[in-house]
């Protein structure tokens, strides 16, 4: 009896041992399993952000061709031509000094107006020793405001001298208005267009 109860307790605890190791082998199976699962989990992860980064690369690509594309349709801004001038001469340089005057005289702010060209630059000075440059449309607009106080505008000792297409007109000018008078040496640079004389620069230089 002793006998068989040894070979008993050998049995089972053989028995025990098989199952014991059948345990820990299943175990660190189904262990593998899962890390196999986590590693092809990440791996699917991996191609997804992949596949993001591509497409947002391939997206900015598309914008930037489709800016440059837009950018190449672009019409570059044509710079703005002066008009041709024209053969001048000192009868027309005359001409026009007159009509000058007349429109100051005449309070006429349109023949004024007409007389001058768009590229025109002038320098306004007076007896206070304010000194003003202006471009066309500055110089037409502190014109318009004065024109209706003239009283008399006079011209003498005009000197016309002509180099290329451009005449220079230097002469004493003589201004009177209801607030304001002054005597000095003016200069008006003249040139001959497809539509008539106009003046393009003017300054009072010294004051008498």
């Amino acid at each position: 009896m002793s006998r068989k109860n040894s070979i008993t307790s050998i049995l089972i605890i053989c028995l025990f041992s098989m199952i014991v190791i059948s345990c820990n082998l299943f175990k660190d199976s189904e262990t593998e399993e899962l890390r196999k699962e986590i590693a092809d989990m990440k791996k699917e992860k991996e191609k997804e952000n992949n596949s993001n980064t591509e497409n947002s690369e391939d997206t900015k690509d598309t914008k930037d061709t489709e800016k440059t594309d837009t950018k190449s349709k672009e019409k570059p801004k044509e710079k703005t031509k002066p008009k041709p001038t024209l053969p001048i001469n000192q009868n027309e340089v005359s001409d026009l000094i007159d009509d000058w005057e007349n429109a100051q005289n005449t309070n006429s702010y349109n023949n004024y107006k007409s007389l001058y060209a768009t590229e025109f630059t002038g320098i306004k000075r007076t007896s206070g020793g304010k000194v003003s440059h202006m471009n066309y449309s500055q110089w037409l607009n502190n014109r318009r405001k004065m024109l209706g106080n003239i009283k008399s505008v006079v011209t003498s000792n005009r000197n016309i001298t002509i180099v290329g297409n451009t005449a220079t007109v230097e002469f004493t000018q003589d201004f009177k208005s209801n607030n304001y008078q002054d005597t000095g040496q003016k200069i008006l640079k003249i040139q001959m267009y497809a539509d008539g004389a106009k003046i393009i620069y003017e300054e009072m230089k010294d004051l008498i």
